[in-house]
């Protein structure tokens, strides 16, 4: 497996997961928060993740 693949598929289950937490139904106000926080943590280490893959895979496509 090439590692911008597999960055890509670490960055999609993080999305996942941010999504499951932004829309989890929770019992009190304070795991509302955390859930939020925790979902947007997720989301930036998803976009990151994928902004790199997407360079590797880049630099893999110019190189000879």
């Amino acid at each position: 497996m090439s590692s911008p693949l597999l960055m890509a598929l670490v960055a999609t289950l993080c999305a996942v997961g941010a999504l499951v937490l932004f829309l989890r139904p929770t019992p009190s106000e304070a795991s509302v928060y955390r859930h939020r926080i925790a979902a947007t943590m997720l989301a930036g280490a998803a976009m990151t993740l994928a902004g790199f893959a997407w360079a590797l895979h880049s630099w893999d496509a110019v190189s000879p």
